[in-house]
């Protein structure tokens, strides 16, 4: 890539982004174009919770996204370790996947408030995170 003119600049921050310049941290290039990557990382207020969190310091959940040990707490999103019930795999911290955790979340939280639990099945096809729920009623 480097014979092709690409140069990469590890270690440093974008702190802003204009016509024809690129800000960083530690100087500024001039671009036309600009491929900008990031991580995801749980917001670090969850250090302060007295939550189970994983090695990402993600706050472990069960496959209806209730937070364990803590009835009526509940994380989904890039702040959650969703397990994928079928492979063991952890989904993507993403938005898409988040998306689908909020629709199927929102009617856990609705069932329970109706005093019914919802059994969820999560599975991971092909980079894609697929949620369904059925029906039962809820123990006491």
């Amino acid at each position: 890539m480097q014979e092709r003119g690409v140069r990469f600049r590890l270690n440093s921050r974008l702190t802003d982004a204009q016509p024809g310049m690129v800000i960083l941290s530690d100087g500024q290039i001039s671009a036309a174009t600009l491929v900008w990557t990031a991580g995801t990382a749980p917001n670090p207020l969850l250090k302060s919770l007295p939550v189970e969190r994983d090695q990402r310091g993600a706050v472990v959940v069960d496959g209806g996204f209730a937070v364990k040990g803590h009835r009526g707490l509940w994380a989904l999103g890039d702040c959650a370790a969703v397990s994928d019930t079928k492979h063991g795999k952890t989904c993507p911290p993403t938005a898409q996947f988040a998306l689908r955790q909020a629709e199927v979340l929102a009617e856990n939280i609705h069932a329970q408030l109706e005093g019914v639990q919802l059994g969820l099945s999560i599975s991971i096809r092909s980079e894609q995170c697929v949620l369904s729920a059925t029906r039962r009623p809820a123990r006491n």
